[in-house]
């Protein structure tokens, strides 16, 4: 198993250890000596490994900054690789695909998001382990961990933030996403220029990188702010906040919304990369396992509380979910 290293005293520390099983340790210092086909360099990074993998290798540059942590990492890997990383105290990423495609699930290999080439959100993690997978290929990929106050100064601008900064502050849930979004000329460009910067006289690098970064996370807002206004979004608000109602269908939605079922299945998971029904009973079962193991509720108390007429339905949906019955949490 690899353990990304905590290189820095003084400045952010890095909130993710990455675990690789295959790795072949230690991992190799390549800081200011990084491979010729590395594709991004980080002229001032402040360490970077070559990680020795079964399915390829991992080229990892980190940086510290006082407002934020920076990993760049590029995968090359003639397999897939299936990995994990851990959170060690509740974290803000905001986080960019810079090439190939990521996939991302819970301890218990539940879905958590997937991207593509040219993808970014800002994502929300409470300590624990998180899986992710990647194909055969080339990936590289940035992670900017942030001091969440930049989030909190930009609520009264932006008040599609607040149910996204109220779930962060109760630690009711394990994750979170503001939408993703592609990035637009100007969030690729200045990201570039982040990773170009090389302090001169005439330049001050900690505080260029900081109004760089913060000219990033702007526009990616203003992209988040379109995404939030479309339709779709209510309607998964709508799932969110109405879960407990069993008559919760995609007929209600359509009379709810005055949509067509057609759009509605077909703009739901283009978007969440899944359906109505299933993204409702993701939420059923999140909030079904949270009251089982947080709260300690019994079954019987849980099941109506989540949605479902009768606990030998929820049962069967909570199996088939999970792998797991309900009565295995206690």
């Amino acid at each position: 198993m690899y353990r990304g290293s905590h290189f820095f005293n003084n400045l952010m520390k890095n909130p993710i250890t990455l675990n690789f099983s295959s790795a072949e340790l230690p991992g190799k210092d390549i800081t200011g000596n990084l491979p010729d086909d590395c594709k991004y360099r980080i002229p001032y990074a402040n360490a970077a490994e070559l990680i020795e993998l079964v399915e390829g290798v991992a080229i990892c540059q980190y940086y510290s900054h006082i407002l934020y942590f920076m990993d760049v990492i590029e995968f090359k890997l003639h397999t897939d690789l299936y990995a994990s990383f851990s959170v060690d105290k509740p974290s803000l990423f905001q986080f960019f695909m810079l090439q190939g495609k990521i996939a991302f699930f819970t301890l218990d290999q539940q879905p958590i998001a997937q991207a593509l080439t040219g993808i970014c959100y800002t994502t929300y993690n409470e300590p624990g382990e998180y899986f992710f997978r990647l194909p055969a290929g080339v990936h590289c990929l940035c992670c900017f961990a942030l001091q969440p106050r930049w989030l909190q100064m930009k609520i009264n601008s932006h008040l599609g933030l607040y149910p996204f900064v109220e779930k962060m502050d109760d630690h009711e849930v394990l994750y979170g996403h503001l939408p993703s979004c592609m990035m637009n000329k100007k969030i690729s460009d200045d990201l570039l220029a982040l990773f170009n910067l090389e302090e001169t006289a005439k330049n001050d690098l900690e505080s260029t990188q900081s109004l760089i970064l913060k000219r990033i996370i702007a526009e990616y807002q203003k992209l988040v702010q379109i995404k939030l206004s479309h339709p779709i979004y209510r309607i998964r608000d709508y799932l969110e906040e109405k879960y407990i109602d069993f008559e919760l269908n995609n007929q209600k939605l359509i009379e709810a919304f005055h949509i067509t079922e057609k759009t509605l299945i077909e703009n739901f998971k283009k978007e969440f990369n899944i359906t109505p029904h299933s993204y409702l009973t993701k939420v059923r079962m999140q909030h079904a396992k949270l009251m089982l193991t947080k709260d300690k509720k019994d079954v019987l108390e849980v099941y109506g509380a989540v949605g479902y007429k009768d606990m030998h339905s929820f049962s069967i949906q909570f199996r088939k979910f999970f792998g797991y019955p309900p009565s295995d949490h206690h």
